[in-house]
């Protein structure tokens, strides 16, 4: 493998890693129950954790190319392992939120939605 193509995937590795940190930095300023979570932040988190998923399997597709093409193999271990210490334990504390957030209200149905002033007003007439 060429210098300039393991740079290439070692590069794009740090934009997972980068993304990573920024995932944690997020559930950093979240509130420390699931209870205290409001509709939008409950919306949000789903949504990263959705991405993060994505993000761990295009990371593990990468890792898995440069570790079979590495000639140092236990380091590009090291960077898979620590890696994945910190999606599981992210991940799992974003869950542990979501399971605890409040169920959302359930949707209003029309039919009970109250009826505009202009309307009453003609009808009263």
């Amino acid at each position: 493998m060429s210098a300039a193509k393991l740079g290439e995937l070692v590069k794009k590795r740090g934009s997972y890693k980068a993304k990573m940190t920024q995932f944690m930095t997020f559930l950093k300023l979240m509130p420390d129950s699931g209870h205290s979570l409001t509709p939008s932040q409950v919306l949000e988190l789903e949504m990263r954790v959705s991405r993060m998923e994505v993000l761990y399997s295009e990371f593990d597709a990468l890792q898995t190319e440069l570790e079979l093409l590495s000639e140092d193999a236990d380091e590009r271990y090291g960077e898979r392992e620590q890696f994945e210490t910190q999606y599981y334990a992210q991940l799992s504390r974003a869950r542990e939120l979501l399971a605890a957030a409040p169920a959302p209200p359930p949707p209003r149905p029309a039919w009970t939605a109250p009826a505009p002033a202009a309307l009453v007003a003609s009808t009263t007439s």
